[in-house]
This record gives C-alpha cells, sequence and structure tokens, in this order.
C-alpha cells in the first residue's frame, strides 16, 4: 500500500501535537496550497495522489455531470 492504512481515532487529536505536521514534511510531500482540479474543486492533498485524485473525480463528474 503507498501510503499505508489508516485506523485512528480522530476526536480530540486536532488539539494535541500528536498530529502536528513536521515543516520539512509539509515542504516535500504536500503542494503550497490548495490546487484547483479540472471540476473546479480545491483540495490540497499528498502530492504523489494528485493524479489520482484528478483521475477519480473525473470520472465522478463523467458519471455524474449535472451532480
Amino acid at each position: 500500500m503507498l501510503l499505508g492504512e489508516f485506523d485512528l481515532y480522530y476526536a480530540g487529536l486536532s488539539t494535541s501535537s500528536w498530529t502536528a505536521m513536521g515543516a520539512s514534511w509539509v515542504s516535500a510531500n504536500l503542494p503550497a496550497s490548495r490546487q484547483t482540479y479540472s471540476t473546479g474543486i480545491r483540495a490540497r492533498c499528498h502530492v504523489r495522489l494528485h493524479d489520482d485524485l484528478e483521475a477519480a473525480l473525473a470520472e465522478v463528474q463523467a458519471t455524474y455531470p449535472s451532480w
């Protein structure tokens, strides 16, 4: 699995430092800001997922064009 499998209870984690992302990890793995995809959705996701997310969003748009 490319990015691993996640199984966490997220309630309250945002207030702890446990989920803090280091600056070096952020600069290596995330774009500087949200990117606009062909569907008009703006998102900031891991750089290795960009193409897959674009393809998934395009497939949803093709399947449900008025959605």
